[in-house]
């Protein structure tokens, strides 16, 4: 029973950050300068830097699994990202460049 609320709540809050990722799509890009407490000048360095401070030790695995054109997509599991990010975290790594697939349910960052 326990397990069961637990899994809705993880649930819950990943489709609040699905839907938080649809909803800032169109911010990618326009105003990086106003991110505060930026970990690098550059986008994608500030994306990498942070994931690697919000997720926990996973053994040093890369974050980067492939690309794909101009996508760098994550091994970073969304589900996994959801209760561990907030809000403020989510809309300025969007506005750094962190995109997410419907398709795959996983996180890329625009290159």
């Amino acid at each position: 029973m326990l397990l069961m609320r637990r899994e809705r709540r993880l649930k819950m809050k990943y489709e609040k950050m699905v839907e938080l990722f649809r909803l800032w799509d169109d911010d990618y890009d326009l105003d990086f300068n106003d991110v505060q407490g930026k970990h690098s000048k550059r986008a994608d360095v500030h994306i990498l830097v942070t994931l690697d401070k919000i997720l926990p030790d996973d053994g040093g695995q890369d974050l980067i699994s492939c690309h794909v054109n101009d996508m760098l997509y994550l091994n970073v599991e969304p589900e996994e990202l959801a209760p561990l990010i907030t809000e403020e975290q989510l809309k300025d790594l969007v506005r750094a460049g962190l995109g997410y697939d419907d398709v795959t349910d996983s996180v890329f960052i625009v290159i």
